[in-house]
């Protein structure tokens, strides 16, 4: 395998949400701005070090991790980037141009907090940092594997995956196509399946097992996209035909991705992603 395999200290942590989780925030303040250095670096921390995000992104890369029996230091700084990742894509989701959500986690949007401009360039901040988070994989993995990683991550997350997505989102939004749920949810799943994909390479499996964990994180984020489908039919005041179709295609992922929690028992122990599925995404 690549990389250190996790030292028993940070088996140690799993059960101590707070521990653990520390070790995250700490990683992630040594990459963003200094608090109160400017508006700018106060906006960039402003979600990612604000206490209510669930770091699910980064539980699922860390859980495959140690499953796979890969590095913790490339499995932490991966972790990070997709957190930078997700939060850039928050904040510019809820500017007036995209969203226009004045809330998010119980709390002004960046926008409102800060205002729009400053939450553009925070967002941009955000974006770019994960990329130089990635080069420091370098220290801990080959050169070749660390460009492949940061090739992989920009593909996703581009004008081919998430962007893709949420651009068909906002034409729909305005009336102006049509596409099919699965094309939209291209916005969620996309990131998941770099992030299945990211965590198997630094545990050095081979291609066939890389695929398998790409259909695992594209399983993954396609039902927290029903998930967040049935709270905005909910809110929205959708049909009750249009309800139980959402909840039907929840169920039917729901039975898809037992049978990938099977197939992952395979390479490791199933328990270890849980545990660390459980006590971050709390």
């Amino acid at each position: 395998m690549v990389g250190e395999k996790f030292p028993s200290i940070y088996t140690a942590y799993m059960p101590k949400k707070e521990r653990f989780c520390d070790a995250f925030l700490i990683e992630c303040g040594r990459w963003l701005p200094a608090s109160g250095d400017s508006s700018l670096g106060d906006a960039m921390r402003y979600l990612v070090l604000d206490g209510e995000s669930k770091n699910l992104r980064s539980s699922l890369m860390m859980g495959l991790v140690r499953l796979l029996g890969g590095g913790v230091e490339a499995a932490l700084l991966g972790g990070v980037a997709v957190e930078f990742v997700h939060n850039y894509s928050l904040i510019h989701d809820d500017l007036p141009a995209i969203d226009n959500d004045d809330y998010r986690r119980g709390k002004p949007s960046c926008h409102k907090k800060f205002g729009e401009s400053i939450a553009i360039l925070a967002g941009d901040g955000l974006l770019t940092l994960a990329f130089e988070v990635l080069t420091d994989l370098a220290k801990y993995l080959a050169p070749d594997v660390t460009l492949k990683i940061i090739a992989i991550l920009a593909r996703d997350i581009g004008s081919r995956g998430m962007i893709l997505g949420q651009y068909r989102d906002i034409v729909m939004a305005k009336g102006m196509g049509v596409f099919a749920r699965e094309k939209i949810a291209l916005k969620t799943t996309s990131l998941f399946e770099s992030i299945c994909e990211i965590a198997g390479i630094i545990s050095g499996v081979d291609s066939s097992v890389l695929s398998f964990l790409r259909e695992y994180g594209k399983c993954f984020g396609e039902i927290l996209q029903a998930l967040d489908d049935i709270a905005d039919s909910e809110q929205d005041g959708c049909s009750d035909e249009g309800i139980a179709q959402i909840h039907e295609n929840l169920r039917i992922l729901n039975q898809k991705m037992g049978k990938f929690q099977e197939e992952l028992s395979r390479y490791g122990d199933i328990s270890l992603l849980m545990c660390e599925l459980k006590i971050w995404a709390i």
